[in-house]
């Protein structure tokens, strides 16, 4: 599955002076790889120390993006620095959601697209067994959105917020609507609505509750700027399948990526409203329990991209410099936590970053 060839190589040896700089304290981002495929609108997950890059649309800095969503799975094994394949997703998406249960990733939703029948939002979950390399289905979703985010608690994975079709005024409208999917029994259950309505809604769990952050009131273009994206913080615990509100994001900022780690979550670049929607290299990092905030050091340069966390160190994968140029290029940033039983963190796509149309 895996080759060492001349870019596995050099990504080995650059993951030799991320450990080298862990051990001497110096905490920075170094860039360890590249990306094999240009490609926007991915799922992300990690598991067992690789990082999965599930499906999307190609992308060019010539032409933009493509037509055709992708099946295509890359590989990267963070412990040897390789790149591999694994087997194509059955159904070609974009936007869609992964989570992780049992060793297993769960890739929900999201849109195909073509140039005869345009995009079509789809309901269905697909599972990648990580053992044997082979894909299955499994129940499909209630309901039929876009723009939502999952989260996993206690054996149940939890879809969030997005965007439902209103057919009547003919437009996507935010919703508030949590469902959750027991991997086990392969049922679904409607739990308590999110307070805020919105999509693109980033999500992270600290401490076995769910936070969700930011997000967008709509996708239309007669929403004001200053009601179109939110600060707001929600804490959901499912034990007790209750919402509460947190303090709002002392921060102006939307189209981040999410992760989290030691009980700690790190809203990673994105844009700023003024001036000009400028991409920022800033990294807010929020700690629930003390509802503390602080910083990591920035970006090596601004960029819109999906991130994993996996043992403590953080992976930026590809993404668009300045929201306009693809770069292949991987930067990682090791905070230094590691866990007795470390498990891999999946983290967001791209949502609603860098629209194709």
């Amino acid at each position: 599955m895996f080759m060492l060839n001349r870019r596995n190589f050099q990504s080995f040896l650059v993951m030799l002076l991320v450990a080298v700089a862990a051990e001497s304290g110096e905490a920075n981002w170094v860039q360890q790889t590249e990306v094999p495929t240009s490609r926007n609108g991915t799922a992300t997950a990690a598991v067992n120390g690789k990082i999965y890059i599930i499906g999307g649309v190609p992308y060019s800095n010539k032409s933009g993006p493509g037509w055709a969503a992708l099946p295509t799975v890359e590989v990267y094994d963070t412990r040897i620095g390789a790149w591999g394949k694994a087997a194509d997703m059955p159904t070609p998406r974009i936007a869609a959601q992964a989570a992780v249960f049992g060793g297993d990733i769960y890739v929900f939703g999201g849109y195909s697209r073509g140039k005869i029948r345009g995009e079509k939002d789809l309901k269905i979950v697909e599972v990648y067994n990580t053992r044997t390399n082979t894909w299955s289905r499994t129940r499909d979703m209630p309901t039929l959105r876009r723009g939502f985010r999952t989260a996993v608690v206690d054996g149940k994975i939890y879809v969030i917020g997005g965007a439902i079709f209103d057919r009547e005024r003919d437009v996507r409208v935010a919703t508030d609507l949590v469902e959750a999917y027991d991997p086990l029994t392969e049922r679904w259950k409607k739990h308590a609505s999110m307070p805020t309505k919105r999509m693109w809604v980033d999500t992270a769990v600290v401490n076995h509750k769910i936070y969700a952050i930011g997000g967008e009131v709509s996708p239309r273009h007669d929403v004001p700027p200053d009601d179109e994206f939110f600060t707001r913080i929600e804490e959901y615990n499912p034990r007790i399948d209750r919402w509460r509100k947190r303090p709002d994001m002392p921060m102006f900022k939307f189209a981040y990526s999410t992760v989290a780690i030691d009980k700690k979550i790190y809203l990673i670049g994105g844009y700023t409203r003024d001036p000009g929607f400028k991409t920022l290299t800033s990294i807010d990092v929020y700690e629930p329990s003390l509802n503390r905030w602080g910083t990591i050091p920035p970006l090596p340069v601004s960029k819109i991209a999906p991130a994993v966390a996996v043992n403590g160190i953080i992976y930026m994968l590809g993404g668009f410099i300045r929201g306009q140029r693809f770069s292949h290029a991987v930067e990682a940033f090791d905070t230094g936590f590691r866990a007795v039983n470390p498990k891999d963190k999946l983290s967001t796509h791209w949502g609603k970053l860098k629209k194709s149309n």
